[in-house]
């Protein structure tokens, strides 16, 4: 049997018209209205809440995590100093070399032998001249260790025991200094005598021209025991604090001859105002305030003795029994820089010698000087005045006296200086009298 459905022409024909009249509908409809602009949404108020309803649980709000600091880089120590080495030869600094140089023209009236610097004499022309030249080497060999080589030579200069023409060069300085540190230091060989301050300026550190304790009318030496230019052969101790604030020394000399007793020699020396450091030291500063006061003493068995006297018809007078020496010095120096009103210098010394054969019991001196602030041609001006007095041991001597004035020419310190000067003495009925022009160079 055969099914099948079957749509009349009539219903097909109503179903088109349907159709057709909903689409000319449509197509007479007005253009939608643009989509209004979104306004701002409105936040209703929470729904009123029962107070019997439990609590909404409001979850917890997420926090980003919080990212650690970088770890520190680990801290790496300084690498060990290197060991310090002992520089080699060629760092210890250069060899030093130096030349000192002074001479001096004199006119003399000497009315008696006066040794020193006064050739005998008595009349106007009796014209003289000395000189010293000296010859310096130094230099570093360690770290703790330096060489000393100086050289001089002099003429018709009492410090070599001689002199004249033909004088020849000899050892000045020969020491080897072992300075471990400021507070401890050792010298050995031939140096300065520590005792006072004038040995250690020495004539180039000093303003007056002549050396103290020589050239007295009766021919006393007024001065601690010492030795050519001041020298001895032997060893000394020395350190200082506040860096030369205060200084020792202690010293034993008189070793070139192992016969006789050694010479005990020492110094100690307070510096106030401004140090005075090293070893040596100066008597002018043309220009620093200082006040240094210092103490010496010294010491020799069988020290004070003398040797035979052969008279003019031939006797001969026996040496002395030798008798103890001893000797006690202090000295002061105060120097003042005023500024643009000069520089101010006073100094004084005093001396004591104490033995059976000494021909001199004490000795004193005093000076003042003043650098003019006027330039004078580079140079300034510093005129000097200089007392001494040695009184003799021997009962009913007299009291011997000598006067230096003089006028100095300052053009660089102590290297170039130019000095012109007058000095008398007198002891009872000697006299001595003196012009002088002295130089004074340093390279």
């Amino acid at each position: 049997m055969k099914l099948g459905f079957r749509v009349s022409s009539s219903v097909q024909l109503g179903l088109v018209c349907t159709l057709l009249a909903t689409a000319h509908a449509r197509a007479q409809d007005p253009a939608p209205a643009p989509a209004p602009q979104a306004a701002e949404p409105v936040v209703n108020p929470p729904p009123a809440q029962d107070p019997s309803a439990p609590p909404p649980i409001t979850p917890p709000v997420a926090t980003p995590p919080v990212e650690a600091p970088p770890p520190e880089p680990p801290v790496t120590p300084p690498p060990p100093a290197p060991p310090v080495e002992e520089p080699a030869a060629d760092d210890l600094g250069p060899l030093n070399l130096a030349v000192w140089a002074r001479a001096d023209l004199g006119l003399s009236t000497t009315s008696s032998s006066a040794p020193g610097n006064f050739p005998s004499g008595d009349s106007p022309d009796d014209v003289y001249s000395t000189g010293e030249f000296w010859l310096l080497s130094s230099a570093k060999v360690h770290k703790y260790v330096r060489l000393t080589a100086n050289f001089a030579s002099s003429y018709n200069n009492g410090s070599t025991g001689g002199g004249g023409i033909t004088s020849s060069l000899s050892l000045l300085d020969g020491i080897i200094q072992l300075e471990p540190s400021e507070f401890f230091n050792v010298w050995i060989g031939r140096h300065l005598v520590p005792v006072d301050r004038s040995n250690f300026s020495g004539p180039f550190f000093m303003a007056p021209w002549y050396y103290p304790g020589f050239g007295f009318a009766d021919g006393q030496v007024a001065a601690p025991r010492e030795g050519p230019y001041g020298r001895n052969d032997g060893a000394t101790v020395w350190g200082q604090f506040g860096g030369g604030l205060f200084k020792y020394y202690v010293g034993a000399f008189d070793l070139h001859d192992p016969s006789q007793s050694p010479l005990i020699s020492g110094r100690v020396s307070l510096h106030l105002l401004n140090p005075e450091p090293g070893f040596y030291g100066s008597s002018t500063f043309f220009g620093k305030d200082l006040l240094g006061i210092g103490l010496g003493f010294q010491s020799k068995k069988d020290g004070s003795g003398g040797s035979a006297v052969t008279l003019p018809d031939g006797t001969v007078v026996p040496a002395p029994t030798p008798d103890d020496y001893t000797g006690f010095n202090v000295d002061v120096l105060f120097e003042k820089d005023l500024g643009a009103a000069g520089v101010l210098d006073l100094e004084g010394a005093f001396y004591t010698f104490n033995g059976d054969n000494e021909r001199t019991e004490s000795m004193w001196f005093a000076l003042a000087s003043y650098i003019l602030p006027v330039d004078v041609a580079g140079g300034k001006l510093q005129p000097l005045l200089r007392v001494q007095q040695a009184m003799p041991q021997a009962d009913g001597a007299d009291t011997s006296t000598l006067i230096d004035a003089q006028v100095s020419y300052i053009v660089n310190s102590y290297a170039t200086r130019f000095t012109a000067g007058f000095r008398t003495g007198s002891a009872g009925d000697a006299e001595v009298q003196a012009l002088f022009l002295g130089a004074q160079v340093q390279k």
